[in-house]
């Protein structure tokens, strides 16, 4: 086990062992008693009549830990610290607004069964908003609830900075989750959305969603996590605009996620990698560094990516591609099963020969790795390397010299060269040059671009890895 695994496993068993007991020791419904409360000395904000809702409802103010039990709009008017009790805020309500105002409910320790707010199961409609939440088990709660949003809150030092399982209809937004175990945790819950919200120095997720349904991120940023976002056992994930950078061991996370699609992604920093292992339907667009394992029927697509790249696909990976933007401008697609495909920079090419488009190296990573590989270039460097199109084909480096590989010609209408190889190595599109071709036969230049041979990816019937 290396120190990566090491670090998250052991955090695993500790919040594993954190949320059995708040499991254990809590039943649904049940907060804590509010006249436990110990006042901290703080001063109301004053005028809570200035609070008032959109339709000209009056709020009620809450002055410390309490239960409430009646639909409306609440505003916190003072920070609570240390209360000692168990839930500092229960909603057990329909239809409730609690405003922090901008004040912090401090637990003053990370103790079990402990909530900041906790809404009950089946009540529906409730906001939470502009509120801080610090060192409880749970910072906000919402377990069974139906319908409302938590807004503009920031969670800190708890098991699960904000909690959503076994609810419908939650939108979590603007929220900052940092220093937790799990900065946002959805679990079991359908039609969940999590938008314009940053997690960040969390010791395990930043983002988890397991066993969800229908759940939509946008604007998620996550940061200097364990994992940044931990997808698993879910289905319909859709994520637009979703950073994890500098998290310790992964970016990004999927397990067992089926029909999810992600635009606009950015992965990079840390381990540099983002793990996608899902049973089929998965879709990336503009990620950076992404391994696929056990991967089937799934499209990464347009991944923008730096001078220094890698994609895995592990060795149960079926029928799945992945097409990379080298500098942004060129592609290269690949697929196949138990080998990881890297930028490289390309030995020189033989005397009468130019490089076009990026070199990849292939290294196997399994004993029977395969690989089809299409490598994309411009019209525009066929004339600055005064190179025959009708010459171009995809070569490999031994270690010694370059040869043809087998197959590998050019597709002229999509500028691409494509072949199918088993013996790994540096690749890269290699012609010859124009003034050299006037000299060269027919079969000579048959040869040397391999469309002498027979059944490879180039005929008619191989499939293109980078549709």
């Amino acid at each position: 086990m290396n120190r990566a695994t090491g670090r998250v496993a052991a955090a695993l068993v500790v919040g594993a062992l954190l949320v059995a007991s708040v499991a254990a020791a809590i039943s649904p419904g049940v907060a804590g008693d509010p006249a436990s409360a110990a006042p901290d000395g703080a001063e109301p904000d004053g005028d809570v009549a200035e609070q008032v809702l959109a339709e000209g409802r009056p709020a009620v103010p809450v002055e410390g830990c309490t239960v409430i039990a009646e639909p409306g709009r609440y505003v916190l008017t003072r920070d609570v610290t240390n209360p000692r009790v168990e839930t500092c805020i229960a909603v057990r309500a329909d239809d409730v607004t609690l405003d922090g105002a901008g004040h912090a409910v401090d637990g003053g320790r990370l103790g079990q069964a402990t909530a900041g707010v906790s809404v009950a199961p089946g009540a529906a409609n409730v906001t939470v908003r502009d509120l801080t939440v610090s060192r409880w088990a749970f910072g906000i709660r919402y377990d069974g609830v139906t319908g409302g949003e938590i807004a503009n809150v920031t969670a800190r030092f708890a098991a699960d900075g904000i909690h959503v399982r076994d609810s419908r209809d939650v939108v979590v937004r603007s929220a900052t989750a940092e220093h937790n175990f799990v900065g946002v945790a959805v679990g079991r819950s359908e039609r969940v959305a999590v938008a314009d919200t940053a997690a960040r120095w969390n010791a395990i997720h930043g983002v988890s969603l397991a066993a969800a349904t229908d759940v939509a991120l946008s604007n998620v940023t996550a940061a200097s996590n364990e994992v940044g976002l931990g997808v698993f056992r879910a289905v319909d994930v859709a994520g637009r605009d979703v950073t994890a950078v500098s998290n310790r061991m992964t970016g990004v996370e999927l397990t067992g996620v089926a029909e999810g699609r992600v635009a606009n992604a950015t992965v990079r920093g840390g381990a540099g990698e983002a793990f996608v292992r899902t049973p089929r339907g998965f879709v990336a667009v503009d990620a950076i560094d992404v391994a696929l394992a056990r991967t089937r029927d799934s499209r990464v697509g347009s991944l923008a990516v730096g001078p220094d790249w890698s994609v895995s696909l592990g060795a149960r990976t079926v029928n799945t591609s992945v097409t990379v933007l080298a500098d942004g401008t060129e592609a290269v697609s690949l697929s196949g099963s138990g080998v990881v495909v890297s930028s490289a920079a390309a030995p020189p090419p033989p005397p009468d020969r130019e490089a076009l488009g990026p070199a990849v190296r292939a290294e196997a990573t399994a004993p029977d790795a395969t690989l089809a590989l299409a490598v994309e270039y411009a019209d525009v460097a066929l004339g600055v390397e005064d190179v025959a199109e009708a010459t171009l084909g995809l070569w490999r480096y031994d270690g010694g010299e370059w040869a043809p590989v087998a197959g590998g010609r050019a597709d002229a209408d999509r500028n691409l060269v494509r072949a199918t190889v088993t013996d790994f190595s540096v690749f890269a599109v290699l012609g010859e040059r124009t003034a050299a071709v006037g000299d060269a036969t027919p079969s000579d230049s048959a040869a040397i671009n391999g469309s002498g041979a027979t059944g490879g990816p180039g005929s008619s019937d191989e499939p293109d890895p980078s549709m």
